[in-house]
C-alpha cells in the first residue's frame, strides 16, 4: 500500500516541480500553468484516494475471508465430532446385540449345568460337572499373544484393528475391550477409548488376578485421559 501511495504523490510531484521549473523567477502563473497545477495536484490526491480505498476494500475482503475460513474449520469440527459420536453409538449397539446373544446362548448352557469362563489371557475353562475343568487353549488365547505384542511394540492401528476383531468374534472375553481402549487412547479417539474402558470395568471389576491388576489400569487410563492435552 505505502509504495503505491507514494508513486501517486511521487506523480503528482514531479507534474509541479515540470510546470514550475520552466517559469522564470518571480513570474506569475499563467492560467494555463495554474490549470496545470491544479490538474496535477489534483490528480495526485485522486490516485492517492484511489490506492487508499482499494487498500480498505482488500483488507475488508481478507478479514471476510478469514471470517469465512474460520467458520467452515468450526462446522467441519462439528461434524467430525458427530460422526465420531455416532460411529460410537453404531459400534455399541452392534456390539451390545452380540453380547446378548452370547449372553442369552451362556444362560442356555447354564441351564445344562455347563459353564464356559476366559481367562484375561484368553484360555477358555470349561466345565460341566462340580469340580471339572477344562482348559482350552484356542484363538483367543493365540490372539492375546498378538495383541500383547503390538502393545509392547506400541503399534496402535493395528491393535485397534486386532482387538475390534475379537471383541466381534469373542463377546465373552473382555480382555480384547481392555486392548482396544489402550490402542484408542493413544490415537486420540478418546470418545471412543472412554466407552470400552467403561464397558471392560463393567464386566470386569471383581475378578481376580490379572482382571484385577487390567481393571485398576482402565480407571486410571480414564482419569488420565480427561486431562490430555490433546483432548478438547
Amino acid at each position: 500500500m505505502f509504495l503505491k501511495l507514494f508513486l501517486a504523490v511521487a506523480a503528482g510531484f514531479v507534474a509541479v516541480i515540470s510546470i514550475l521549473k520552466d517559469r522564470k523567477r518571480g513570474e506569475p502563473l499563467s492560467r494555463a500553468d495554474r490549470w496545470l497545477l491544479f490538474l496535477a495536484v489534483f490528480t495526485a490526491l485522486g490516485s492517492a484516494i484511489v490506492v487508499i480505498n482499494d487498500e480498505i476494500e482488500s483488507t475488508k475482503k481478507s478479514l471476510e475471508l478469514k471470517e469465512a475460513r474460520e467458520a467452515a474449520t468450526n462446522l467441519t469440527e462439528k461434524l467430525v465430532e458427530t460422526n465420531t459420536k455416532l460411529s460410537t453409538y453404531l459400534r455399541e449397539i452392534e456390539e451390545k446385540d452380540t453380547r446378548i446373544k452370547d449372553l442369552e446362548l451362556a444362560a442356555k448352557r447354564a441351564a445344562a449345568g455347563v459353564t464356559e469362563v476366559y481367562t484375561f489371557n484368553g484360555i477358555l475353562k470349561k466345565s460341566n460337572s462340580p469340580g471339572s475343568v477344562l482348559g482350552t487353549i484356542g484363538e483367543p488365547f493365540h490372539s492375546f499373544q498378538r495383541m500383547q505384542g503390538l502393545y509392547r511394540a506400541q503399534d496402535w492401528l493395528e491393535l485397534e484393528k486386532l482387538s475390534s476383531e475379537q471383541v466381534t468374534k469373542y463377546p465373552a472375553w473382555h480382555s480384547p475391550l481392555w486392548f482396544r481402549g489402550i490402542a484408542e487412547a493413544n490415537l486420540a479417539k478418546f470418545d471412543l477409548a472412554e466407552s470400552d474402558f467403561k464397558e471392560f470395568i463393567a464386566r470386569a471389576d471383581g475378578l481376580p488376578g490379572e482382571w484385577a491388576d487390567a481393571v485398576l489400569d482402565a480407571k486410571m487410563f480414564l482419569v488420565k485421559m480427561q486431562s490430555d492435552p490433546k483432548r478438547k
